[in-house]
């Protein structure tokens, strides 16, 4: 008994595994409505190819589909930064001191302070691993509060600021300051640090 080989033009055109492309599905706002293979968004307008691994993390649950969203005039997929609402649990989330430089030994703060002795200026900036891709969602508002050194009772400044105005940039505030000072914030971030230049 022979077995019927295929012709090989045919056997050729048949599908070959091919890798799968995905795409995000979005609103007119930009916010995501899903993640789907290529086939299955093939009529849809509103979408964009995305990473693979951005797929797959949220497929897992390892990354919520609500956690980005499409920069409208870019046409690209950008990861939000919510504020953190994490629960405090401790005083120091509440109030915390940020330490100075000279007492650490940390390395690459989130915010980093520098007191400009000369100009008599505080000077805000925020890492640059927050700068690429991240949408400042929501209620951005950092509050440092300028006090006596070591005493949050005795108030000299309250200094608000938003993250989205030090993502990219400084931001200055000229101040009357002694010359021994401590600045106190609500913890959002992990790592401030304060310096004298």
């Amino acid at each position: 008994m022979e077995q019927e080989l295929m012709d090989f033009d045919e056997w050729i055109k048949l599908p070959v595994n091919q890798t799968v492309e995905y795409y995000a599905t979005f609103k007119d706002d930009g916010s995501l409505i899903g993640i789907y293979p290529s086939h299955a968004v093939f009529d849809n307008t509103n979408k964009i190819k995305i990473d693979e691994e951005i797929a797959t993390a949220v497929s897992t649950g390892a990354e919520n589909l609500f956690s980005y969203r499409v920069d409208l005039p870019t046409k690209k997929l950008v990861k939000l930064n919510k504020f953190s609402t994490h629960s405090l649990i401790k005083i120091d989330d509440i109030l915390h001191r940020i330490i100075d430089k000279k007492w650490s030994n940390m390395q690459d703060p989130d915010i980093t302070i520098s007191h400009d002795t000369k100009n008599s200026t505080l000077i805000f900036s925020m890492s640059n691993k927050y700068s690429n891709n991240i949408i400042w969602d929501g209620a951005t508002e950092m509050i440092f509060l300028v006090t006596d050194y070591n005493d949050p009772n005795v108030l000299l400044h309250m200094l608000s600021i938003r993250a989205g105005d030090i993502t990219e940039n400084t931001k200055l505030f000229t101040l009357d300051l002694p010359n021994r000072f401590s600045v106190y914030t609500r913890r959002i971030f992990d790592k401030y640090i304060f310096e004298t230049i």
